[in-house]
Parts: structure tokens; C-alpha cells; sequence
């Protein structure tokens, strides 16, 4: 998903200043700042409240926030096109996986600042479920298994980033043929319609929601 935000922002108005992966900073910079906050004042203040928060919760909060960041990001790559501005060209160089690195000019349109939500939402979520990820895996290991089993999880996480490499070339690739060589995720974002992948990739939390959601049901924590 990074990859497609970082495409989004080469199409937006983007100051010489300000880098155009810079953006990225902003999900590091609200993880280190969320880590304690969510630690020592939201975990103590929701078990004080509502009783002790499980990891499976945790992670389905995460999930949800994950879906709806794509649903932000959907929109403003909806709007974006909507209100592109023709007379303001720059040229970007992109790369789009099977397309070859190009010089091309493009008609950028909102200002970059607009895609902070989205980046904001998508470090929210990594507090919930990547760090409850990291300790379920530690705890819930036996003793003599503890390396093995981060071992695993991180295994799992390269796994996942092959797959959401796979499905958004598969969605270039499908995308490109069925519409004649303009599909979805184009060279030139202003005729293409990301945001249907956005929303795709929206369902697929949901759906991983649900089935945590149907998993967590028969397992017991130690």
C-alpha cells in the first residue's frame, strides 16, 4: 500500500521542499509518538473502564483501521482526479512494476498534505496489530521456541508482502488487458481509476477481520 500511496503523491502538488516519499516519515514519526500514549494511557484507561483488551481486539481495531484508511485513500484519489489541473504539469519520473522507468509529464492536481490522513490511520493500525503481533508470538511460544516463533512471524510478514506485491501486479496486469491497455493503475494516474484498488485491498481487510474474528473464538490464551 505504500507503494501505491507514494505513486498517488507524484500526481499531487508536492513542494520542491518536501521530498516525495517524504510523506512516509510521517507513518515512522506517529508510531514512535503513539507506542507509549497507547501503552501506558489508552491500554491502562480501557482495562480501568471496560476490563482487559485481548490481543484479538486489538488486532481487529487495527484491521479496521487499516480498511479505512484505503477507503481516505480512495477518496482522494477519487476527488484528485476529479478536480485535476491540466495547467499544472511537472514532469515525474515513475516506476509501475512491468512498465520501464520514463520521464513522464503529469497534470498533478490537490495539494500533498491531503494524503496525511491516510498515513496517519495506517500507523494507528501498525501500533495495534503489529506490536500485538510481536508479543503473541513471544508469550504464546513455548520457552524453547520463542526465536523460532519470531522467526515464523516475520517469515509470515515477508509472505504478506509478496502477496500485496502479487495483487498489485495482478490488478495491473488483469486491469490493463481487460480495458484495452488502460487500466486501473496506469502510467498516467489521471486516467486511471486506483481507487477501485483501494477499495479492493479495503475488502480484503474485512475479510481477514472476520476470519480472526471466527479464529479468536476457539483459542485460548495463556
Amino acid at each position: 500500500m505504500h507503494t501505491t500511496f507514494y505513486i498517488q503523491g507524484l500526481f499531487m502538488k508536492t513542494p520542491s521542499y518536501f521530498p516525495y516519499a517524504g510523506a512516509e516519515a510521517i507513518n515512522n514519526i506517529t508510531i514512535m509518538l503513539l507506542i507509549p500514549l497507547v501503552i501506558f494511557k489508552v491500554y491502562p484507561y480501557w482495562k480501568r473502564r471496560y476490563g482487559l483488551l485481548s490481543p484479538f481486539l486489538k488486532s481487529q481495531v487495527g484491521f479496521a483501521l487499516i480498511s479505512l484508511s484505503m477507503v481516505v485513500a480512495g477518496m482522494l484519489e477519487y476527488f484528485r482526479i476529479l478536480h485535476s489541473d491540466p495547467t499544472y504539469n511537472e514532469v515525474a519520473k515513475v516506476r509501475l512494476h512491468f512498465y520501464s522507468l520514463l520521464d513522464i509529464t503529469v497534470s498533478q492536481s490537490l495539494e500533498f498534505y491531503m494524503r496525511f490522513p491516510q498515513y496517519f490511520l495506517i500507523a494507528i493500525s501498525e501500533v495495534f496489530v503489529v506490536i500485538v503481533a510481536l508479543k503473541v508470538a513471544y508469550i504464546e511460544a513455548p520457552r524453547q521456541f520463542k526465536s523460532v516463533s519470531m522467526g515464523i512471524l516475520y517469515m509470515f510478514n515477508a509472505i504478506g508482502t509478496l502477496l500485496a506485491a502479487a495483487i498489485l501486479l495482478l490488478t495491473q496486469l488483469i486491469t490493463h488487458y481487460a480495458f484495452d491497455g488502460h487500466g486501473w493503475i496506469c502510467q498516467d494516474l489521471n486516467i486511471g481509476q486506483m481507487y477501485y484498488y483501494f477499495y479492493i485491498v479495503c475488502g480484503l481487510m474485512i475479510v481477514n477481520m472476520v476470519v480472526l474474528c471466527f479464529m479468536s473464538d476457539s483459542y485460548e490464551l495463556n
